[in-house]
């Protein structure tokens, strides 16, 4: 499980201070692996199953659009979701000395997608009422790299 590895900034708006922001906050996944073995030191393998993320998004307005001085609604917004979908990808793992190996690996992941809705209200009926909604692809692709030690 990861934390906050990706942000991603969606938007801006023309008034200075305001902005909008979606981050990835965990990951965790549940696969298979099947492997072939190049040598008796290393195994090209494939990998797939399910797969599960947080995300965060993020609105910031700090201009007098939405913060005047009768505001009714914070500054930063934040909603947060968590998804489930599948991923696959594939990887390398070989023994390096003893029982020192490294690995490798690709994993692609696809949640579907998401949607946040951002409702502000100023306090001011010409910005009044402020309803955004936003439907988001969830998709990652992530490399990693590791060393492991396998105790015997």
């Amino acid at each position: 499980m990861r934390e906050g590895f990706t942000s991603i900034h969606l938007a801006d708006s023309q008034a200075p201070g305001e902005s909008l922001s979606i981050r990835s906050r965990w990951d965790a996944s549940l696969r298979a692996r099947a492997g072939y073995l190049v040598n008796p030191h290393t195994m090209l393998y494939a990998t797939a199953g399910a797969a599960w993320q947080n995300f965060e998004l993020t609105s910031t307005c700090t201009s007098r659009n939405c913060s005047g001085f009768f505001a009714l609604s914070s500054p930063i917004i934040n909603s947060s979701t968590t998804k489930m979908g599948w991923t696959l990808g594939g990887g390398l793992e070989t023994v390096l000395w003893g029982n020192w190996l490294a690995r490798a690996e690709y994993r692609y992941a696809d949640y579907g997608s998401a949607g946040f809705t951002v409702a502000r209200s100023s306090g001011r009926p010409e910005f009044d009422p402020s309803v955004n909604t936003y439907d988001v692809a969830m998709r990652t692709h992530l490399a990693t790299f590791a060393m492991t030690y396998r105790f015997q």
